[in-house]
C-alpha cells in the first residue's frame, strides 16, 4: 500500500493557481501559517513609516508596485504574489535614508516572498526526499522496526509511504526563516552575524522534527494515520511552533547587555 505523505505546511498549488486574481494574494497571506500571518500584520503596522519624504524614493515605490501588480497579472498564481512580493520589498529596500521600519518591511516582504517561492522548488525537493525517505528508514530501524527505504518510497514490512517532495525536509525552512524573522523584529531587533548559529540551529531542528515525524509513520497504517490525520498532526504543529519561536527568542536574550 503506498500513502501520500502531506505535511500541514504544504499549500494546494493547483487550488491556488485557480484562485481569482484578489484571491491570489489573500490565500498566500491566509494559507501559509501564523507567521505569514504575523508577518502581514507587522508589515501593515510599519506601513504609515516606510515612505520617505524624499519624492524620488515615493517615485520607487509606486514603481515597485506597478512591478509587482504586472507580476501579479503575468503568473496569476502564489508564484506570481511571491514574485510581487520580491519586487515590492526589493524597491523599499533601495530607497535612500531608509527608515527602520521600512528596511523591517523590506525584510518581511523578502521572507514572504520566499515561502511563495519555496513552493516551487521541486527540482531541489526531489534529491532530498530521497535521502528523508532513508534517514527515516534509518531512524525507524534504530528504534526496533525493520523499515527500509527505495527512492521515494520507505516503511516496514508491507505498508509503505511515499515522502512528496512537498513534505521533504527542505521545505519548511523557509517559513522557519520567516519566523525567526518575524520574532527577531517583534522582539526589535536588527538582524546581524550574531543570529548566524541560532538560525542555523532553528533550520537543522526543523530538519530534524520533519525526520522524526516521517519515521514514525513508516511502521503500520495506524501509525501514518495517526501523524499524518490524527493528533499527532497538532503535536508537530505544535513541536514545530515551540523551535521556530524558542531560538530567536534565546539569540535575543543572549544579544541583550
Amino acid at each position: 500500500m503506498i500513502s501520500g505523505v502531506v505535511t500541514q505546511l504544504e499549500v494546494s498549488i493547483p487550488q491556488l493557481a485557480n484562485a481569482p486574481l484578489p484571491g491570489t494574494l489573500l490565500n498566500s497571506i491566509f494559507q501559509l501559517g501564523a507567521f505569514n500571518i504575523a508577518a502581514w500584520l507587522m508589515i501593515f503596522a510599519r506601513a504609515r513609516n516606510i515612505l520617505s519624504p524624499q519624492s524620488s524614493a515615493a517615485r520607487i515605490i509606486v514603481a515597485a508596485m506597478v512591478a509587482a501588480l504586472a507580476a501579479v497579472l503575468v503568473v496569476p498564481s502564489v508564484l506570481g504574489a511571491g514574485l510581487a512580493m520580491a519586487l515590492l520589498g526589493g524597491g523599499i529596500l533601495l530607497q535612500p535614508q531608509l527608515s527602520r521600519p521600512g528596511r523591517e518591511s523590506g525584510w518581511l516582504l523578502w521572507g514572504l516572498a520566499a515561502c511563495a517561492g519555496s513552493l516551487y522548488l521541486n527540482a531541489f525537493s526531489l534529491p532530498v526526499a530521497v535521502w528523508d525517505a532513508h534517514a527515516a528508514a534509518w531512524l525507524s530501524r534504530f528504534a526496533g522496526f525493520h523499515a527500509s527505504a527505495q527512492g521515494l518510497i520507505a516503511g516496514v514490512g508491507s505498508f509503505r509511504i511515499i515522502i512528496l517532495t512537498g513534505c521533504s525536509s527542505i521545505a519548511p525552512l523557509a517559513s522557519v526563516l520567516l519566523a525567526y524573522l518575524v520574532v527577531l523584529l517583534y522582539m526589535r531587533m536588527t538582524p546581524g552575524r550574531a543570529d548566524i548559529p541560532w538560525l542555523l540551529a532553528s533550520l537543522v531542528t526543523s530538519i530534524a522534527l520533519t525526520e522524526i515525524r516521517l519515521s514514525l509513520m513508516l511502521p503500520s497504517y495506524a501509525s501514518w494515520d495517526w501523524w499524518h490525520n490524527g493528533p499527532g498532526v497538532t503535536l508537530y504543529e505544535l513541536t514545530a511552533l515551540a523551535a521556530a519561536s524558542a531560538f530567536p527568542l534565546l539569540a535575543c536574550r543572549h544579544r541583550q547587555p
